[in-house]
């Protein structure tokens, strides 16, 4: 069975031209690869009843990786003791339990850059 790991970070990313901060979960898989499929790969975080999920997640090109974008405060009343899934809408691939998911690192200090937060998300989708 392969292991996955994960990394939490804030990031600075271009979305259509625009600088944004976003907080991504960076995953690792130690053997094997993530699986591609015409729908896509999720991350789900859940802490009780409290449920975020990612709005972008793109894979390696070798398969190995994937960073997951959430919004900065997508995590916003989350305890220590989260878990991540990993899969698709109708598979989860992995369950990571245990996680601090309040342990992000401080921002990168980056003028002029846009939070991504669900507000912002909210305007980004009625705008398509």
């Amino acid at each position: 069975m392969s292991i996955f790991t994960y990394t939490l970070e804030q990031k600075i990313a271009d979305f259509n031209g625009t600088q944004i901060r976003v907080l991504n979960i960076h995953i690792e898989i130690d053997s094997g690869k993530i699986p591609i499929r015409a729908e896509p790969l999720i991350l789900v975080v859940t802490d009780g009843g409290a449920i975020a999920q990612s709005w972008s997640c793109q894979v390696s090109g070798n398969q190995k990786e994937a960073d997951a974008w959430f919004t900065t405060d997508a995590f916003n009343g989350f305890s220590t003791n989260a878990q991540l899934a990993i899969g698709f809408a109708d598979e989860l691939m992995q369950l990571i339990e245990d996680v601090d998911i309040t342990a992000f690192p401080p921002p990168p200090t980056t003028p002029g850059v846009t939070d991504a937060t669900n507000a912002w998300l909210q305007n980004v989708i009625a705008n398509q």
